[in-house]
């Protein structure tokens, strides 16, 4: 009987059709799932290769082999007996049904179940036929404009060029690929930008697609790619390699890798103007325009992996925090590893705790710190200086971190950790106090725990020693443990600077009155302030008067030694601006009085009706969601 070509093949002439084919990349893959049932973890194996027609390369298709229950067997004999390149007549195929098209990257759109398929040997060895027999992808880089969903392909192609790795949180990385196959769309050359997504160390499979890539763009080589992941967005397309990507060299003795062996120098010659690029992973989207969704560092801290609300997980979301302290960048580096651009894990912190795994790109550093350009933030961070204001308002995107790289869904998607990067920040309006709508985001607060990590805006009277905390905040209303305390104060009497070091000085400021306390009983307290400096910031940490009118300030405060107080931050006021500040550090005061009077032995469980997506949009950056005066 004639062999049909792959191309036929369907559930009618599965059954009555035999196919002649040839195997190729052939492997045993090996994971770790869990038992829907028993919660069990158990090992699975699942034997994968594709089939390629013998009559025409451009049809092929993937078949798998999966391991039931325990029994190995017939994967092994699987490994054995479908070798690379070996020929076999196909008949009684059996299809594998419920794949989603989205993930069939092949040309062929059917996947061969190889549990009760019949294969018969044709030869016992076809390693001639290596070349003439590698899969050819019809599909081409301008092709990729048809795409009206997500969906995996293959395609043959150059790399033109492989970007340095960049980084992506602290345990992945990128590379950016940039492909062209001479493909065109009205005479302008079709490039492709592919991300391709790895551990910060790299698994040796990860290490030599790596090296083929790097060797492919030194010399000019064409590779087949298979399993590239485009994916759509607002804008289009773009384009990564997904969990079951993989490459290879083209033949270079016929088809399209002939061709493009041939081209090579003529399409690397194509000037950039006559050139286009589809969208790349890494483009920025402008956040400004976009309301955030009104939050806490405890709701942050809540939403750090999958969430299991559709409105929090299926896309990025984007959210607003008032009053925060933004932590300084302390690493070893403040870019991307290219140096290209400003990129560093921060903390954010407020009244409700601390969220320590934030990354900041470049526009909101630039515009938090008041520095022009990345290399005078980078000659300030070197210099042992920070301009963050100690109050901030800041715009956060969260997205769930893909698994593995890929885009398929896996039965480890429960456990996809958050990322969050904070794309706009600006200083705290000081006259901008929490509203009503602040206080009802604590009916979404699932974690009862303390979160003693937190910064308290309070008067210094409310400041006391803690045997294990930093300090203990104690008012009428409330107790709390935190870590750092942010206060308002007058002072009425020069610093004095006493040396310190080769650049040191340390500045004692006697005398200083509490802001907050001008209107109780503590009017007469008076403290003393302790910091340290250098040279190079010693005017913006003197809290002398000018002209005889007293300087007002708000500082933070990180320990206490007897009476007087550690200051870290400086940053002076004038006197309009220290009461905007203080009518706002009332309403924070009770805000956190009444965060903290919440019963907690109640539950808080998530649901597409209930959780903080559910929570009011903030209008302004800086100002709280719209809602009653908080008293």
């Amino acid at each position: 009987m004639t062999s049909a070509p792959l191309k036929t093949l369907n559930a009618r002439s599965a059954t009555v059709s035999k196919f002649e084919v040839t195997i190729y990349n052939p492997v045993l893959h090996k994971y770790t799932y869990q038992n829907k049932k028993t919660g069990e973890m158990k090992d699975g194996q699942t034997f994968r290769c594709l089939l390629v027609c013998t009559q025409d390369c451009s049809q092929y298709l993937a078949a798998t082999l999966t391991m039931q229950g325990t029994n190995a067997k017939p994967l092994t004999e699987a490994v054995a007996n479908f070798k690379k390149n070996k020929r076999f007549r196909m008949d009684k195929t059996r299809l594998k049904y419920g794949v989603q098209q989205q993930y069939i990257h092949t040309p062929v759109k059917v996947v061969v179940d190889m549990a009760g398929t019949r294969f018969d040997p044709l030869v016992s060895d076809g390693d001639g036929d290596a070349e003439q027999l590698a899969p050819e992808p019809p599909m081409s880089v301008a092709d990729c404009v048809l795409l009206t969903q997500n969906q995996q392909f293959d395609v043959t192609a150059l790399v033109e060029q492989i970007d340095p790795e960049r980084e992506v949180n602290d345990q992945r990385v990128v590379r950016e690929i940039v492909l062209v196959d001479g493909s065109k769309i009205q005479e302008k050359l079709q490039q492709l930008r592919l991300s391709f997504f790895y551990d910060r160390y790299p698994s040796a499979k990860d290490q030599a697609i790596l090296k083929m890539l790097e060797d492919a763009a030194e010399n000019a080589k064409p590779l087949i790619l298979f399993a590239i992941q485009g994916k759509k967005n607002q804008k289009g397309y773009k384009f990564e390699a997904s969990r079951d990507f993989f490459l290879t060299p083209a033949p270079t003795t016929t088809g399209k890798g002939s061709e493009l062996a041939l081209s090579a120098q003529a399409l690397r010659a194509t000037p950039q103007e006559e050139r286009e690029t589809f969208e790349t992973t890494f483009s920025r989207k402008d956040y400004a325009p976009q309301q955030g969704t009104e939050t806490n560092c405890a709701l942050l801290q809540s939403m750090r992996a999958n969430s299991n609300v559709k409105a929090i997980d299926d896309n990025a979301t984007v959210w607003q925090l008032n009053w925060v302290e933004v932590a300084w960048p302390a690493g070893s580096s403040v870019c991307r590893n290219d140096g290209q651009a400003l990129w560093f894990k921060t903390a954010v912190t407020d009244i409700h705790g601390s969220k320590d795994d934030v990354w900041m790109d470049e526009r909101s550093a630039l515009t938090l710190s008041g520095l022009a350009s990345k290399q005078a933030f980078i000659e300030t961070w070197e210099a042992g200086d920070q301009t963050f204001p100690i109050m901030s308002s800041v715009k956060v995107v969260r997205t769930l971190n893909q698994t593995g790289g890929a885009s398929q869904p896996s039965s480890a998607e429960e456990n996809r950790s958050a990322k969050f990067v904070i794309v706009q920040a600006e200083m705290q309006p000081f006259h901008e106090a929490p509203t009503q709508a602040s206080l009802d985001l604590d009916k979404y607060r699932r974690d009862d725990s303390d979160d003693t990590s937190r910064i308290l805006p309070v008067a210094l009277h409310m400041i006391k020693e803690s045997p294990c905390y930093a300090f203990q905040v104690t008012n009428d209303l409330f107790t709390l443990p935190c870590q750092r305390v942010v206060a308002l104060i007058v002072s009425s009497e020069k610093s004095r600077s006493e040396a310190v070091g080769t650049d040191g000085y340390k500045l004692t400021t006697k005398n200083v009155q509490c802001v907050m306390a001008d209107d109780d009983t503590h009017l007469a307290a008076k403290y003393t302030l302790l910091a340290t400096c250098t040279q190079d910031n010693l005017a913006a940490y003197r809290l002398d008067p000018v002209r005889g009118q007293k300087q007002y300030a708000m500082i933070t405060i990180t320990a206490k030694i007897n009476e007087d107080f550690v200051v870290d931050q400086v940053q002076l006021l004038n006197q309009e601006t220290a009461m905007q500040a203080k009518a706002s550090f009332k309403k924070l005061i009770i805000l956190t009085h009444r965060t903290n009077e919440r019963d907690r032995k109640r539950e808080v469980e998530w649901t597409e009706a209930l959780s903080p997506a559910s929570a009011k949009k903030c209008r302004v950056l800086g100002r709280s969601a719209t809602d009653r005066d908080l008293s």
